[in-house]
């Protein structure tokens, strides 16, 4: 041997063999130390028959007490055996054994008492003031805890089993025929080829200067590169015996196959699906990725990657995962830890645009997780919508499934009924209604009833009276119930409060008119809802067809956020039209058919009606603006309920006019008022339309309105085929025009 072997040697800067020489023993085990002061670190301190002489190679280096950390490379005595005694002899209450957890399962049969270091809840890391050592796992190479670690600073692998050798005539450092005496080691120690050439792998990617086995000679940089060479063709465990090795063959071509199947499977799913030991090291992922993210394929991926957590973006929320967690938690154990818990995960896509994908977790058999990543982007933003919504007053809305359990309903309107426990699925509509107003909707729904309903919603001591529409919907692929509801307890009160005749009147045919509008939200959002939904449907099937487009996910979004736009414009309108105001000011005639038309236009078009406008934009008025729109509404919607009278009429039309004496025209081809009616017609609680239908008090109040508010007058007059309604503004002195 080339060194004095009774003392430490010092095989690298501040690392020394602290071993012991055991004469005509081909099997030699070896202790290595590196010297940090007070964070010094032993490496496999060894069995207790070496326990003495090591302890004094040490003792002639440093103190022991100076010993922070003791590595275990596995857990046979060979490395742990003296471990127990070097505590006592240490005596520090901060020492720590450094090893995988799958090794402490069998370490702490030693006796051991000192804390445990587990390298995969520390990154595979360990820092001390001087040095850095990385932990690379290497499993079944022979321990299924088995791991390397490696010196950075001195380019050094401690490489346990691995490159140990047996030798009958003992070398320090290995010369250029240490290979046979790591074949017959590697032959007898390793499981299988397939194991070692996975640590190798491995072993292979470091910058190494030396390697330092725990058996064996230790080898210079000269000759690494050869017996890894040689290593990788190397035969052993179940492989030296052929019948062994041709089973394993047979078996591994079929494990190939199915996997082969699986890998089909998954690569044609839309869905991400990743597999992985811990979260940090990934095993598998599917194509569905690739085509996702700016990566070619999984080489290219793990070049720069060795997780898919590194593609994670950091969202503020405890439910979006992370790429780290200051407890030590990986994303997978983030989410085995809360089983009941929902995650989400955001990614950039391969144009750079966010994409919000939920989490599915399984556990295989193998200590292995399957993950499944859904993109629910486009569902997150409707529910962005959906809460935006949430938040109005006046206007309630209640999303039902079809079993009639509540998926989602107003923040507004829980904080009326003052509910604050509220969750998905706990309440059905039928908790909020009584027997009769919930077969009363139930069936307006069912039956397609474009008509609202007043109803009673219902929660403890507190009742709401609402006017209520619903319909049938989908949103986000999946068929409900949907229900608008107007909050009309204001309305209510002033019925009650006001006893003068004609003011009761007003606020009756207010509220028919609400009825009428709630119709209209009705048919205003059931278009923009279907149209998010097809074009939620459109973008997926692209995206599956490989052709989804950068341009075409831009239009989608564009289009979403316009559909979204036009939904908040309704309510706005709508509400700038229920707030009343009572105010006299000049205004356009133009401005007030233009909020008209927001508001019944769907309902227009949706009867196969055509409007034509000829308004002289100047055409100005001073009034009470609300006025005029309730009068402007109920005239067109009685004009659209005649068309519903006679749907077979060819050429529907209605023709809004402006006059240069200061009239405004309302004309339409459908049918006309009988003879026998006209006397009536303007009579308070006449109505031609069905029982149930109408209040008979639009004509009427719209009259008073002409008369009472713009000094002039609603007049009626029978043409061809059809209505001319005519507001005249000069009827008497003042008038309301300027």
């Amino acid at each position: 041997m080339e060194d004095d072997y009774t003392k430490a040697v010092e095989i690298a800067k501040n690392v020394y063999w602290v071993g012991v020489y055991m004469e005509d023993d081909s099997f030699q085990c070896h202790t290595y130390l590196i010297v940090d002061g007070r964070e010094s670190i032993l490496i496999d301190s060894g069995s207790m028959m070496e326990f003495e002489a090591v302890k004094e190679k040490i003792s002639s280096l440093i103190e022991l007490q100076d010993i922070k950390y003791i590595i275990a490379h596995h857990q046979d005595p060979d490395v742990c055996a003296n471990m127990p005694a070097f505590e006592k002899v240490i005596n520090r209450d901060d020492l720590e054994i450094v090893s995988h957890s799958r090794n402490f399962a069998l370490i702490k049969h030693y006796g051991i008492t000192s804390k445990h270091y587990v390298i995969e809840a520390h990154d595979y890391r360990l820092k001390t003031e001087h040095f850095d050592l990385s932990f690379l796992t290497t499993p079944y190479a022979h321990a299924p805890g088995a791991f390397v670690t490696y010196l950075e600073d001195e380019k050094v692998l401690f490489s346990s089993d691995i490159f140990g050798g047996v030798e009958q005539s003992w070398h320090f450092y290995a010369d250029e025929n240490y290979f046979d005496a790591i074949k017959e080691f590697h032959e007898n120690y390793m499981p299988s080829q397939d194991i070692l050439s996975y640590s190798l792998e491995k072993i292979e990617a470091l910058d190494l200067e030396l390697i330092a086995p725990q058996h064996g000679s230790i080898i210079q940089k000269k000759y690494i590169q050869n017996i890894i060479q040689k290593l990788k063709m190397l035969k052993c465990g179940l492989y030296v015996d052929s019948s062994y090795e041709i089973s394993l063959i047979e078996a591994k071509e079929e494990e190939e196959r199915e996997k082969k199947k699986l890998n089909i499977v998954l690569d044609s799913l839309e869905n991400i699906i990743v597999l992985s030991t811990d979260g940090r090291e990934l095993k598998y992922i599917n194509e569905a990725f690739f085509r996702f993210s700016k990566f070619k394929n999984f080489k290219e991926f793990s070049k720069k990657h060795s997780c898919i957590c590194d593609c994670f973006i950091d969202y503020e929320g405890e439910q979006y995962l992370k790429k780290h967690y200051e407890n030590g938690e990986t994303w997978i154990t983030a989410m085995l830890h809360n089983p009941d818990k929902e995650f989400f995960a955001v990614m950039k896509n391969s144009e750079g645009l966010d994409t919000i994908f939920k989490t599915t977790l399984k556990q295989l058999e193998n200590d292995e997780f399957l993950v499944s990543f859904h993109d629910v982007t486009i569902y997150q933003e409707n529910m962005q919508f959906i809460d935006l919504l949430s938040q109005m007053h006046v206007a309630y809305f209640v999303i039902t499934n079809m079993d009639g359990s509540i998926e989602s309903i107003s923040a507004s309107l829980l904080s009326a009924l003052q509910i604050d426990d509220f969750t998905p699925k706990k309440y059905k509509n039928s908790d909020f209604l009584n027997k009769k107003d919930f077969h009363t909707v139930l069936q307006h729904i069912q039956n397609n009833d474009t008509s609202a309903h007043e109803v009673i919603i219902r929660h403890n001591d507190i009742a709401i009276p609402v006017l209520v529409q619903g319909y049938f919907g989908v949103i986000n692929h999946k068929t409900v119930r949907v229900a608008v509801a107007i909050d009309i307890r204001e309305v209510k009160k002033l019925q009650n409060e006001v006893k003068e005749h004609d003011l009761v009147l007003i606020q009756q045919s207010k509220m028919a008119q609400m009825g009428e509008m709630v119709s209209m939200i009705a048919h205003q959002w059931r278009q923009p809802l279907n149209a998010i939904s097809a074009a939620s449907i459109q973008s997926s099937m692209k995206y599956e067809l490989e052709l989804l487009t950068k341009e075409d996910f831009a239009k989608t979004q564009e289009f979403v956020q316009e559909e979204c736009q036009k939904m908040s414009k309704v309510i706005d309108t709508f509400m700038n039209y229920s707030k009343g105001d009572v105010k006299e000011e000049t205004f356009y005639f133009q401005d007030v058919c233009d909020i008209i038309i927001e508001l019944i236009g769907a309902r227009i078009v949706a009867t196969g009606i055509v409007m034509e406008r000829d308004i002289d934009p100047n055409f100005e008025l001073f009034g009470n603006r609300n006025m005029l729109e309730q009068i402007m509404l109920n005239l067109l919607a009685n004009t659209v309920d005649a068309f519903k009278e006679h749907p077979n009429l060819p050429n529907k039309k209605i023709q809004v006019n402006t006059t240069a004496d200061k009239k405004i025209e309302v004309i339409d081809n459908a049918g006309g008022i009988s003879v026998r009616n006209l006397e009536k017609l303007f009579m308070p609680y006449f109505t031609t339309k069905e029982q149930g239908k109408g209040t008979g008090l639009g004509l009427y109040m719209s009259k008073k309105i002409m008369k009472e508010h713009f000094g002039g007058d609603l007049l009626y007059e029978r043409v061809e085929n059809g209505s001319k309604f005519i507001l005249d503004f000069n009827k008497y002195a003042g008038g309301g025009t300027k």
